[in-house]
């Protein structure tokens, strides 16, 4: 978020005005391509351009995200950077690294507004390879991130949220035996025997008032993974 941007926000803002947010130079170019494509029936049309809206006013205000690419051809796709702490584990016998930044990539089909949807088919962590955590898949199966049993009429913007929460380990779950299970058991069993890991920070996903960091407002100055502190 630039100056200018935390600016034009008001005294009390909160996300119930995200609609309302005016859009820099920058953003209202990205929605204005991917607007210009957006297809399919009325309804999915109105939805995919409300939608994108709100994810590309998130992404101008929360100093978080860059989006990449926005597509409102057919499915709602997005591919976009989050300044969020990634746990790897890339030795299985060193320490816990720490990645700056995920490369994610989400569909959201017409159907999710209506029909439950698996909470594992909407997001892929692109990178870093591999994460380490409970509730993502394996690189060989698209590093997919469960964000629950099910979902049904979710937003998109919500999908973000509940991403973050997810990565920083806000939000985590064991248990195999739960309805939402877990996708990698090796990961569950190391946090388990690390709990003083969790979570990676406790710093929420918008922090109005903090400065821009960077061209892209997410990108750190080093693209390096640091070790956590810690045993392994």
């Amino acid at each position: 978020m630039t100056p200018q941007n935390q600016a034009n926000l008001p005294a009390d803002f909160d996300l119930t005005q995200l609609g309302n947010v005016p859009l820099d130079s920058r953003h209202s170019r990205t929605l204005q391509l991917a607007s210009s494509s957006c297809g399919g029936p009325p309804m999915w049309r109105n939805r995919k351009l409300v939608e994108a809206r709100l994810a590309v006013a998130l992404a101008q205000i929360s100093n978080r995200l860059a989006i990449l690419s926005l597509d409102l051809h057919d499915d709602i796709r997005l591919h976009l950077l989050m300044r969020v702490p990634v746990a790897c584990l890339p030795d299985p016998g060193g320490p816990l690294q720490i990645a700056p930044v995920a490369e994610l990539g989400i569909v959201y089909p017409s159907n999710a507004v209506t029909e439950p949807q698996p909470g594992y088919s909407f997001v892929s962590l692109l990178n870093p390879l591999p994460a380490l955590y409970p509730n993502i898949s394996s690189p060989a199966t698209g590093q997919r991130i469960c964000l629950g049993t099910t979902l049904v009429g979710i937003r998109l913007y919500e999908i973000l949220f509940m991403v973050y929460r997810a990565l920083t380990l806000q939000t985590v779950q064991f248990d195999a035996m739960d309805s939402a299970g877990i996708m990698n058991p090796t990961a569950a069993d190391w946090f388990q025997r690390h709990p003083e890991k969790i979570p990676l920070t406790t710093a929420s996903f918008v922090q109005l008032g903090q400065p821009a960091a960077g061209r892209t407002g997410i990108l750190p100055d080093s693209g390096t993974m640091s070790a956590a502190h810690g045993g392994s």
